[in-house]
Parts: structure tokens; sequence; C-alpha cells
């Protein structure tokens, strides 16, 4: 599974807070416990780094929302539309896509 590209996926759709990533990922994909709370912080700096996301304001509590730039847009769009296989985590891997590309409403 691409945290990754799961994140970006995620705000393809809109702004989010960490938590609120994580939460998405698992619900989304049927993942519960699959994914560290860290490991997302942790990708969300990577991805601010390259410039794939950025910082978008914060909520009315004061948690800090990221936002998907164009880069990471396009990123997040050629990732949908591959589905070519790498064994051996093909399975999974698909699994987590389709799941999370039914869940967005994308029929790629």
């Amino acid at each position: 599974m691409s945290v990754r590209a799961g994140i970006l996926a995620l705000l393809s759709e809109g702004d989010a807070y960490g938590l609120q990533l994580h939460g998405e990922l698992e619900q989304r994909t049927d993942r519960v416990g699959r994914v560290n709370v860290g490991q997302i912080y942790s990708t969300l700096e990577r991805l601010s780094g390259a410039e794939l996301v950025s910082a978008a304001g914060s909520t009315s509590d004061g948690l800090p929302l990221y936002g998907i730039t164009e880069l990471g847009r396009a990123e997040a769009d050629a990732w949908f539309g591959e589905w070519g296989v790498d064994y051996p985590t093909a399975w999974p891997d698909m699994v987590f896509k389709v799941q999370l590309c039914t869940s967005l409403g994308r029929p790629e």
C-alpha cells in the first residue's frame, strides 16, 4: 500500500489535516490499524518538501490543513491511471487502490 499515493489521492478531493487523512485512509480501505499516525505526518513532511502538498490554513480549532499542489495533483492523477502489478505486493496494493478509487468516485 502506498501511503504517499493514498494521501495525495485524498487531498485531491480537498484540504485535510493529518489525523483526518489517517482516519480517511483506514475507513475508505478497510485497513483499520495498519497505518501508523506518525507515518502520515512523516509522509506529509516529505510530500511538502517535494512540493506536492502545501500548507492550506488551519481548522477552526487550530489544526494545520494540508492541500495538494498542481504537481501533487499530477502525481495523484498518474497514480490513478496506473494499474500495473508488481509481485509480491500486487494483490494488497490493487485492493487498496480499488477501494480508494471507488470511495473517491474515480472510475479509472
